[in-house]
């Protein structure tokens, strides 16, 4: 299909990164990871579809006294002893906790299903063949908080299985990825709002601490992360029941910048991404491998990564997929669905209002957290896709 030059690519002076990428071994590591301040891409760009956009801030506006993701309005969240002193909850989630409660600016809209009345063998829906992983043919994998060893560090993760879960019966993969100077269990259980119920309780789900600094797009970070999903993924499917057809990365911030830095590299693994607050890292080095279908997330009056940022994701998606700038309403409210993409490859857009995270320093709303109806709309495109 022939590329419009109107999606051009922008260019994105995020972080630079080196290609690096191997095993890790599985021995436990207690050493401390160096942190890192938090970073933003800012560039013009326009709307395919006509509509305004606001005017991105050229400085962004940092969520807390370190550079923090910001503290999304959550409470209940066990956390170990000590205090934090960048603008997160105190410490880290030591585990799950019985019951998160959801204010009311997180709730979600009242047409949201449950997702448990849609039984796990329809929700691909597809000519796709299932391909089964190594890993089913081992029963009882390991699951809940896990760690290995990557370049002499601790790497820790956290695995979950559907309820469904069976060794017969392969279930989508996903990879979620934090914010940065956030956790892999803070993720899970606070930032990405209805995540359980809209992906945990349908896929295979693994969220990863990154490595190497406090988030995934940093100079120093890339390379160990890399060889952490490297070995993350091969783990998974030796020793999961997995449908490798079907793997998906989903991230906030940092973590979504890495979700497309894994979509370019790894085009051939994933068959999509859904990214909330990111932008495109600087890959004018790199040759895509593959096209990968994506839903992307951003705030309008986004304080961290700017609007514009989010914007230069989706029209390098929209590009690299062959999609025309006419749209159709999208998963759910407010999200847009692309038309034209080739075969397989859609591109949803969704731009929102939502205050979601406050800023520790200021007690201002900075538009940069998962917002309400975002969990949804990533489960409803992932799992529609042939």
């Amino acid at each position: 299909m022939l590329r419009s030059p109107f999606f051009a690519l922008l260019p994105f002076l995020a972080a630079g990164f080196a290609c690096s990428s191997s095993s890790g071994g599985a021995d436990v590591d207690n050493s401390a990871l160096a942190p890192f301040p938090d970073t933003a891409a800012s560039a013009p760009s326009t709307v395919p579809d006509g509509s305004a956009a606001p005017e991105a801030n050229p400085t962004p506006v940092p969520t807390g006294s370190n550079g923090t993701e910001g503290v999304p309005p959550i409470v209940g969240v066990q956390t170990a002893p000590g205090g934090g002193t960048d603008g997160s909850p105190s410490g880290a989630p030591t585990s799950p906790p019985a019951d998160i409660s959801t204010p009311t600016d997180m709730m979600p809209p009242s047409e949201m299903t449950d997702p448990s009345d849609t039984p796990a063998s329809t929700e691909q829906n597809s000519p796709t063949p299932i391909t089964p992983s190594a890993g089913c043919t081992r029963p009882n994998p390991a699951t809940g908080q896990l760690s290995m060893t990557i370049r002499g560090n601790r790497a820790d993760y956290l695995v979950t299985l559907p309820a469904s879960y069976s060794t017969t019966a392969p279930s989508p993969l996903i990879f979620g990825f934090h914010g940065r100077n956030r956790t892999y269990l803070q993720f899970e259980q606070v930032d990405a709002s209805q995540i359980r119920t809209q992906l945990e309780n349908r896929a295979v789900m693994v969220f990863p601490q990154s490595q190497g600094g406090t988030g995934w797009n940093f100079d120093a970070e890339v390379p160990p992360s890399l060889e952490f999903f490297e070995a993350l993924y091969t783990q998974m499917v030796s020793n999961y029941c997995v449908d490798t057809s079907h793997v998906f990365a989903v991230g906030h911030s940092s973590g979504a910048y890495f979700a497309d830095i894994l979509a370019c590299r790894y085009g051939d693994r994933f068959r999509a991404i859904g990214d909330v607050s990111g932008a495109v890292q600087d890959e004018s080095r790199l040759n895509c491998v593959g096209s990968v279908a994506a839903l992307l997330v951003h705030g309008e009056t986004d304080t961290v990564v700017p609007f514009s940022g989010g914007m230069g994701m989706r029209d390098q998606y929209l590009s690299r997929n062959g999609c025309s700038p006419m749209t159709t309403p999208g998963p759910v409210s407010p999200c847009v669905t692309y038309q034209g993409c080739e075969a397989g490859l859609p591109v949803a857009w969704c731009q929102h209002t939502e205050p979601t995270y406050t800023d520790a320093a200021t007690g201002r709303a900075t538009n940069h957290g998962w917002p309400s109806f975002a969990s949804q709309a990533i489960a409803s495109f992932l799992f529609s896709l042939p």
